[in-house]
């Protein structure tokens, strides 16, 4: 009564897994730093964990960067999204509300010798910054597949 069990595998039929392969290179890297003696915080994405060393350590002094317990999650990088492209779905504060006045913001992304982008900004908006790390983080594959799409197709 052993029945033999093939697997067949439709080539015609595309699977968002199989779709989401092709972007395979792109990843976003997030790196969150405090400095309490300053009240100030600093958010970082890159594209390649490599580029978190060419940030000046004139910018970078007095900062402690925060772990991963510290903001209950298990990974800080998110697979197939490059920043690029969250850039372009959440806007150059990644959806925060920031009074422009308080924050500053570096977008070195398409520079040959840096590639990351810094947000600077007071202490007191470190939970919205976690919340927004924490949603990116958890995007569904079909939300992350549509916004590489949209990206490409704009630029």
């Amino acid at each position: 009564m052993n029945k033999d069990y093939t697997y067949t595998f439709d080539k015609n039929r595309e699977s968002l897994h199989d779709l989401l392969t092709a972007y395979k290179q792109f990843n976003t890297y997030f790196w969150i730093m405090v400095n309490r003696e300053k009240k100030t915080l600093m958010f970082i994405m890159t594209s390649n964990p490599r580029h978190f060393r060419l940030i000046p350590e004139e910018e970078t002094a007095g900062f402690r960067p925060m772990k991963r317990v510290e903001l209950s999650v298990n990974k800080m990088y998110t697979a197939y999204i490059s920043p690029s492209h969250l850039l372009a779905a959440y806007g150059p504060t990644l959806g925060i509300n920031f009074p422009q006045k308080t924050i500053t913001v570096q977008n070195k992304l398409n520079t040959p010798k840096h590639n990351y982008y810094l947000i600077k900004a007071p202490i007191r908006y470190l939970p919205d910054i976690i919340q927004a790390v924490k949603e990116i983080l958890n995007l569904e594959p079909q939300i992350k597949y549509e916004y590489v799409e949209k990206y490409l197709l704009e630029h």
